[in-house]
Order: structure tokens, then sequence, then C-alpha cells
């Protein structure tokens, strides 16, 4: 099985799981092995061929989707969406279903989207979510700055922090928070003109069909010369009472997979992204809150989605990526020459992240802190290893608390002695594992591999 033929094994996703794993396609890319565990975590958690690999990258225990209720109310002043009561249920199979949030000052904070890390919107330092909270937590520990996530959080220049805030992951990446609890909101305005500013300072549109997004094929065009169309549109939006989602005259209880047909994103000058859904009927769901919604007129609703059909080929968009490289990496001043060049026969390069060492008040990187790799084979998807180099001083901080030998003691029977063949249960494994780690003075290189000989790894190790 090849690497990605996993993609196939996503037949039936749960659309609301999708909703909150996406990463913006224009936006920085999350690595293809976290997305795949983001969008279909129980096929990884059932023992699918990548299970047991070391998913890389920001955290993302903010995967799936969130396992609180909103309690979405009408009431005499609008829609309310109360102060969540929050709690993780499980699923018949015992696995949380849970995106990544934090407490602040009594609101909770969402994960919506994820912005270039160049973007400049990182404000004043507000406090740091300490995470803690899992699918064990009782409900007495979801106390203030608690959460799913942990990491320093900021304001987010030109938005109201009690709506909006950030994180700057170790990879440069900013990841953007919704507060979607403690609202009561009548009219579109108070969401789109108030909260999100949509009119304001856009840098251009873009859409896709549902088709497009929700299978990841990011087919995504160009909207261009639609100024006075869409400018009546966002007026309607405005004077529109909001819905609760369950308010749609649905035939399925999936209004998303039943009504939904386009993506519409308004990309703003400051690096963020505003995300719409539209749905059949002429209501738009805003991507961060999907609770509630807005409907314009169907005649509007049609000359919109009309602007969307039969697109030219000359307005397509390729996805900007920001995926770093093995030259990225070999590249680095401080830790770059530590990367091993050798890499076994049929194996091949995968993907990459550097991550760096962020001053808690400002989120700049002050140096960097590890470099990863990962490597697989093109027709075993069980054959694969990735690579860690780190600070020989952040053993047993960074998830890696396993055998170390000094560089002296580097040989190939020395790695042999980690070879593994069965599992805690002494049975069989069906590839065997080598977790080993060498200590080259004040850095540290880390190979975990599956499949692999132990010559092969002690090449990878042995620094050229």
């Amino acid at each position: 099985m090849k690497c990605s033929e996993l993609y196939q094994s996503f037949g039936a996703v749960d659309d609301d799981i999708l909703v909150r794993s996406e990463t913006a396609a224009y936006g920085p890319k999350k690595p293809v092995f976290t997305v795949l565990a983001a969008a279909a975590g129980v096929i990884l958690a059932a023992g699918a061929v990548f299970a047991g690999i070391r998913l890389f990258g920001p955290d993302r225990a903010s995967a799936q989707k969130p396992a609180v209720s909103s309690g979405a109310a009408r009431t005499e002043d609008g829609v309310s969406l109360p102060a969540m009561e929050v709690s993780l249920d499980k699923d018949g199979n015992g696995e949380t279903d849970m995106i990544g949030f934090f407490i602040y000052q009594g609101r909770v904070y969402s994960q919506y989207d994820w912005v270039s890390g160049d973007a400049d919107i990182i404000g004043e330092h507000l406090g740091t979510a300490a995470g803690l909270i899992d699918e064990w937590t009782p409900k007495d520990g979801y106390v203030e700055l608690a959460g799913s996530v942990q990491g320093d959080f900021y304001a987010v220049k030109g938005y109201d922090p009690s709506f909006m805030l950030c994180m700057r992951q170790a990879a440069g990446e900013i990841e953007l928070y919704v507060c979607s609890t403690g609202i009561t909101m009548k009219y579109g305005a108070e969401l789109f003109r108030d909260r999100l500013h949509l009119a304001e300072d856009i840098a251009g549109i873009r859409f896709e069909t549902r088709d497009s997004w929700f299978n990841g094929r990011e087919e995504q065009y160009r909207l261009s010369g639609a100024d006075a169309e869409l400018f009546s549109v966002l007026q309607e939006m405005d004077s529109a009472e909001f819905l609760l989602l369950s308010d749609i005259p649905c035939e399925s209880a999936h209004v998303f997979d039943e009504l939904e047909e386009y993506h519409l994103y308004f990309d703003k000058t400051d690096g963020t992204s505003v995300h719409l859904r539209l749905l059949r009927g002429g209501y738009i769901v805003f991507g961060g809150i999907t609770e509630i919604c807005v409907q314009i007129p169907e005649e509007s609703y049609a000359d919109l989605t009309a602007l969307f059909e039969n697109p030219s080929e000359t307005d397509r968009l390729e996805p900007s990526r920001t995926e770093t490289t093995l030259e990225d990496c070999r590249n680095d001043p401080e830790l770059g020459a530590y990367l091993p060049s050798y890499v076994p026969e049929n194996l091949q390069f995968q993907q990459a992240q550097i991550q760096y060492d962020l001053e808690p008040k400002t989120a700049r990187s002050t140096g960097t802190k590890e470099i990863r790799a990962e490597y697989c084979s093109a027709e075993n998807a069980r054959i694969y290893y990735s690579i860690t180099v780190t600070r020989a001083s952040e053993y047993g901080k960074n998830g890696w608390a396993g055998p170390m030998i000094d560089e002296s003691e580097l040989t190939a029977e020395a790695v042999a002695a980690y070879v593994q063949t069965t599992n805690a249960k002494g049975e069989a494994l069906k590839e065997q594992r080598i977790d080993i780690g060498v200590f080259y003075g004040e850095v540290s290189v880390v190979v975990s591999a599956r499949g692999l000989s132990a010559e092969e790894v002690y090449e990878i190790l042995r620094l050229r």
C-alpha cells in the first residue's frame, strides 16, 4: 500500500470533523500525515497502516470536532450562544471527540484557522494556556486557562480579544481561536461587520465547490470584477437576522451534506481570512461558528452563485504552500549540519519541519529548537522512519525519553541491540522497529524506524 492510498480510506468522514480540521488551502499547509490524522483519527487509532508513526507539527489536539454543546437558542434578543458547559464525550470506541480549545476569562476559544507566520497580527500577550484537559478530565478540571492545547496566547491586532485570540506554534504558523460562547447576536452585522470586519481591507476573494473542499482537491478560483454584487450581498448579510442552523429545512440530519454548495474566502490584507459556507436556499454560515447562519433572498443567492459557475482556468489558483524542504533544514545555521544525509534504498523524503524557541511575551523566535524529517517507502507504507535533531538538553522534554548512546559508542552492533520484533504483549510485530538516539556533543539525533534493518539505521545515524 502506497502512502497516498490512505486518502482512499476517508469515504464518509464526518463533515464537522473536516470543518474543524481544515487549513486554508492558501495559508500554511499541515504536514500530510497530520492532515490524515486530523481528518481520519479514528482510522489511525484503530490500527491503520500509519498507526504508530510519529506525527509531527504543531500540536494537533485540535484535529477533531468539539465535544461540547453550545446550547445555541433563539431568544427575544436574537440567537444566543451561551457559555459552554464543556465536557469531553466519547464515542462507543472510547475515543475523544475534541478540537483544540482553551478557557480565558470564562470564555471558550476554539481553533478556527491557520495564518502564515509572516503575518503581523500578534498583539499583546494575554496569558498561557496550561493544556491539562483530556478525555479523562472531570468537569471541575475545566478551569481558567485549562484546555486541550497549551501555550502562550495573544490578542489579534484589529480584532476584539473577547472574540478572537491567537497562538504562534513552534514551527512559526499562527493559529487563530474564535470565541463562540457567551454571545447573543440578532443581526448579521454584529458578526460580519463588527467582529470580523468582513468588508474591510480585502486583498482577494476566492471560492471552491463543496465537492472540492470536502475531498481536499483545493480547486480554488479567484473571484474578480464582482464588487457590486458582493457589496450588495454583504449588505443583505448584515441586515439579515440570525437563524439557528437547526432551523434550516432539511430532509436529513446532515445539513451541510445535503445543502452546501460553495465555500467563499475573503482574504484580508493582514493575512487572515474569513471563511463563509454557502448553502442552497440562501443560507450563509461563518466557518468559525457553524451553529448559526443568516439567510439572504434566494434571488440574491442565485446571482452570487452564478458568479462561480464555469470559472475560467486563468482564474485557477495554485496552492501557495509553505512546506519546509530538506534544503531548508540543512541550511539551518544551528542544527542543519546534524541532519543525516543517508537515505536507504527505496525510501523517499516525505516532509520536514523546523521548530523554533519563542520568546513568550512577543512570540518572536530566539533560535532553532528542533528539526524533524520523515521518510517513507514508496511501495509499503509500513516501512518508514523519522529523524529528530535537537539539543541534547531537550532529552526527556520533547516527547523522547528513549535509549541514547554516545557518538563514540555508535556501531551497527550497538544499534542491533535495540531492534524490537514483538510488542509489549509479546506479540510479533509485522515490521521490526528501532528507536534509538545518538548524542553528538550538545546535539542529539534520534531515529524512530519501522521495517528498517539495524545496518540501515546505523548508516542513517553515522553522520557524514
